[in-house]
């Protein structure tokens, strides 16, 4: 689609006089087109080439060219609005992008696109920096193949984007619903609830004012390290021994316990189980404070990931494993995984979490893995088992916590864990 588009807007340039009553909707549904294939790599989880952006970028100079930058347009492709404009569906690429969707939810995700779409239409593009100095901006090149400036050499064909009324809109809506506005009040959605409402708007206000890190372009100075992407392995990494579960007794299981008896004096228990998996291989390509920047090699084989998972990374140094939690995912050009892994203090270990299934009534046992307190209010002790765990069991008995520690309430919640307090 974005390419016949294309075709068509390059005849409204060279002055097809075919197309003369047309040119505003051309620019439109060609950057309606480029939307649609950003929204399909953000929502498979895939990085966007330079190309596109240069791409986007061209389409805005183009209807600047044209001069229909600001003239509304009938749109029902996206079931957003009624009617957009050019400057609009351009100003909202760059801004889903600064949102950080690949560090979203998929409901987050959603909510991000429905707010911003009833609010583009207020974003200001300037052409010059006097005319932006009065209001917060954002420095775009319309010549480069990236979403905004970057670097300290002065922009080819430089524009600035005025987010003053995006960011005033966060702040209002955060105001009401402290004050008991509920959501749908506010129009912003039921998909999320009002807390969540807040923490995402609070998000997305320090977002759009700090631009995302740039998926890594060099792998020249890197190192191998280890990554356990299921809770499961991190407990074997940790030292903790394989899980089994307690069978209901049968008529056959009796007999060979008798028979066991009868041989050897006693039953024969086996709990070496198999060996423990070896972490998978990834390249840590940067490193800033507690954010990694990791890359798996294009055709590795792997565990499948999902943003905010709990790994482990096991340095090549032989440092003890630290857990930490998977901000970002994207899969870049070259096939291969880019992942923004955000470390957590203390030196975890593995524990056992034992407790009754609701519908067997066995006794089953979880691998867990408990961290201990860093020193701060909001990093307290506590305790990860398997995401779904906790609601298949009557109760969860208390494991061996250190300095006589007991389970809590749960403190959060990821895709393949559930963390409790420790008290």
């Amino acid at each position: 689609m974005a390419t016949g588009y294309l075709h068509c807007l390059r005849a409204a340039l060279d002055g097809d006089e075919s197309v003369s009553e047309h040119h505003a909707k051309i620019c439109h549904r060609t950057l309606s087109a480029l939307r649609l294939e950003q929204l399909s790599r953000y929502r498979g989880g895939s990085a966007i080439p330079g190309a596109w952006w240069r791409l986007l970028h061209a389409t805005l100079a183009s209807a600047e060219q044209l001069r229909v930058t600001t003239t509304a347009v009938s749109d029902r492709l996206f079931t957003e609005t009624r009617e957009s404009t050019p400057a609009a569906q351009y100003a909202m690429a760059i801004l889903l992008h600064l949102c950080r969707p690949h560090e979203l939810s998929r409901s987050q995700f959603s909510a991000v696109q429905r707010w911003l779409s009833r609010w583009r239409e207020q974003v200001a593009i300037h052409t010059s920096a006097t005319a932006a100095r009065d209001s917060r901006s954002l420095v775009i090149d319309l010549s480069a193949d990236a979403p905004i400036h970057a670097g300290n050499a002065a922009p080819a064909a430089p524009r600035w984007l005025a987010i003053d009324s995006i960011l005033g809109k966060f702040k209002s809506r955060i105001k009401s619903l402290r004050e008991g506005q509920t959501p749908d009040e506010l129009k912003l959605g039921s998909g999320l609830p009002a807390d969540a409402c807040i923490a995402l708007m609070q998000f997305l206000h320090g977002a759009l004012q700090t631009p995302p890190q740039l998926f890594p372009a060099s792998r020249e100075q890197t190192r191998s390290i280890g990554v356990s992407s299921t809770l499961e392995h991190i407990y074997r990494l940790l030292g903790g021994k394989a899980l089994g579960v307690e069978e209901a007794p049968t008529a056959q299981s009796n007999r060979r316990i008798h028979e066991q008896i009868a041989i050897f004096g006693h039953t024969a228990i086996s709990d070496r189980g198999p060996a423990a998996p070896k972490p998978e291989q990834w390249s840590l390509v940067a490193e800033n404070g507690n954010d990694l920047s990791l890359i798996r090699a294009a055709g590795s084989e792997g565990e499948r990931l999902s943003t905010r998972s709990l790994i482990a990374i096991s340095n090549a140094e032989g440092e003890p494993p630290s857990l930490a939690t998977v901000r970002c995912l994207a899969t870049l050009e070259d096939g291969s995984l880019f992942a923004l892994a955000r470390l957590m203090p203390g030196t975890p270990q593995a524990v056992t979490a034992t407790g009754r299934e609701k519908m067997t009534n066995r006794t089953v046992q979880h691998p867990a893995i408990f961290l201990p307190a860093a020193g701060q209010v909001d990093k307290p002790a506590s305790l990860f088992v398997p995401a779904g765990a906790l609601s298949k069991l009557t109760r969860l008995d208390r494991p061996e916590l250190p300095q006589g520690l007991k389970v809590g309430a749960p403190l959060d919640r990821g895709a393949n864990f559930e963390r409790l307090r420790c008290e």
